[in-house]
């Protein structure tokens, strides 16, 4: 691997695998107190864990260790929704510039400007209150997709390191 590339995916020839740890033995979790149902007895619980103590259980487990803190990013379905926007974006581009050329291309008599945002046409601050909305949840997306990637890449090298 090639110094500063990131590393490629499990499957390929060269990968690297951590070395074999210890196993970590799986705990119970200790039965919650605080249930909707009292009556029913632990044996019935411990039967049905899904039932009584499903995602509020899991949820404390997953949280207990960061070896276990792990969902799942949708890569292919966050660069899909990307993609999506920017084509949105670029769409909306097109029709303002489509505004400011018919606004040069106007009769002087009309006395329509591209110089006030106050006194504009309709069309276009629709255009620029759609283009802010899906600016900013573009810029956010961007934004996470930036720290997502630091976030891995600090776990690759955690893992290297220790």
């Amino acid at each position: 691997m090639a110094s500063g590339s990131l590393p490629g995916p499990a499957t390929a020839s060269d990968a690297h695998y951590p070395p074999q740890s210890t196993p970590i033995p799986m705990q119970h979790l200790p039965i919650s107190n605080n249930t909707s149902n009292p009556t029913v007895d632990e044996q019935t619980r411990l039967r049905m864990p899904w039932k009584y103590e499903g995602y509020q259980a899991f949820s404390k487990w997953m949280a207990s260790d960061d070896d276990f803190f792990v969902f799942r990013r949708f890569e292919s379905l966050n660069a899909c929704t990307i993609l999506w926007m920017q084509d949105h974006i670029a769409r909306l581009e097109t029709e303002l510039q489509a505004v400011h050329r018919m606004v040069e291309n106007s009769n002087p008599n009309e006395k329509l400007g591209n110089d006030s945002f106050r006194w504009d046409l309709p069309r276009r601050s629709q255009i620029m209150g759609e283009l802010s909305r899906q600016l900013l949840h573009y810029s956010q997306s961007q934004k996470f997709l930036e720290v997502d990637h630091w976030l891995t890449l600090c776990r690759s090298i955690r893992g290297r390191l220790f």
